[in-house]
C-alpha cells in the first residue's frame, strides 16, 4: 500500500519550509481542518483511518502526499483563494462531478471557490498540489501563458488527460523532492547545512514543481511554451545535480 519505506512521523520545521509526515492519520479531524467542504469516510481498518498524509509547506504553495485505506465522499466549495493541481500515484479511477471514470493519466483541476464532488476508492493515492492564486496568476504571465482563469477553466472543476510520459515526469519529481527530504530528516548534518538545504527544495517546489504542472497542461491544450522555460528548468536541475556532489 505504501510507497515509501519510512512509516515514523516526521516534522521538519523551520523559515524555509515545513514539512509534516504521519503514518496514521484520523481523517476525519483532517477533514475537518478544511475549509467549507465536508468529507464522509467509511473506516476499513483499526482505530484510526490507515493512511499516509504527508504535506510539504511553503508560502504560496503546499505539496501533499495522500495514501489511505477507507471509502471518501468528499463534497462542498473548495478554499476562496487556492488552487488544486491532482495526479494520480497508482491506477485508480477518481469520479469528479460528472463522473469521469479515468486511469493513471490524468491531472484534476479544482480552481478556488470551486464546488466539488469527489468519491475515493480504498487505497487512493495522489499528489495534490495547492498554489495560491495569485502566485499562479504570476506564474502564468512569467511563463507568458494566457491568464489562469481563462487557460485553467475556473468556473468549475475537470479532469485533463495528459500525455503518460508527462503524468510520469511530475509523478517522478514529487517522487524525487519527498525522498530528499525523507533523507534529510535521517542525516546528521549541520544547522547551517540543513537551512541551506531546505531553502534549496523550497525553490524546487515552487520554481520547478509548480511550473512542470503548468507547462503540463499548456502541451496538453495545445499552448506552445518559450524556449526560455526550457532553460531555467534545465539550470535548476544543474544545481541540483551539484548539491547532490557536494
Amino acid at each position: 500500500m505504501f510507497i515509501f519505506d519510512s512509516k515514523t512521523d516526521i516534522l521538519i520545521d523551520s523559515q524555509e519550509l515545513t514539512f509534516k509526515s504521519e503514518y496514521f492519520c484520523d481523517f476525519s479531524r483532517y477533514f475537518q481542518n478544511r475549509e467549507f467542504v465536508n468529507g464522509d469516510a467509511l473506516q476499513l481498518s483499526g482505530d484510526h483511518f490507515e493512511g499516509y498524509l504527508s504535506r510539504i509547506i511553503i508560502d504560496e504553495v503546499m505539496l501533499e502526499l495522500s495514501q489511505r485505506n477507507c471509502l471518501i465522499n468528499v463534497v462542498g466549495v473548495v478554499h476562496s483563494k487556492m488552487w488544486v493541481f491532482a495526479i494520480p500515484i497508482r491506477v485508480n479511477s477518481v469520479f469528479f462531478q460528472n463522473l469521469y471514470s479515468v486511469e493513471n493519466n490524468y491531472l484534476g483541476i479544482v480552481p478556488p471557490k470551486s464546488e466539488i464532488s469527489i468519491f475515493q476508492h480504498p487505497f487512493s493515492n495522489r499528489f495534490q498540489l495547492y498554489v495560491h492564486d495569485n502566485y499562479l496568476q504570476q506564474l502564468c504571465q512569467n511563463l507568458e501563458l494566457p491568464e489562469a482563469k481563462k487557460f485553467l477553466n475556473s468556473s468549475a472543476s475537470s479532469v485533463v488527460i495528459c500525455p503518460s510520459e508527462k503524468i510520469r515526469h511530475l509523478q517522478q519529481s514529487c517522487h524525487q523532492l519527498y525522498r530528499m527530504l525523507f533523507n534529510l530528516d535521517r542525516q546528521q548534518i549541520s544547522g547551517q547545512r540543513k537551512a541551506l538545504r531546505l531553502n534549496f527544495f523550497k525553490q524546487k517546489l515552487k520554481e520547478e514543481i509548480v511550473k512542470d504542472f503548468l507547462l503540463t497542461l499548456a502541451v496538453t491544450k495545445d499552448i506552445k511554451t518559450p524556449k526560455n522555460t526550457i532553460r531555467r528548468t534545465s539550470i535548476l536541475k544543474k544545481a541540483e545535480e551539484m548539491m547532490r556532489k557536494n
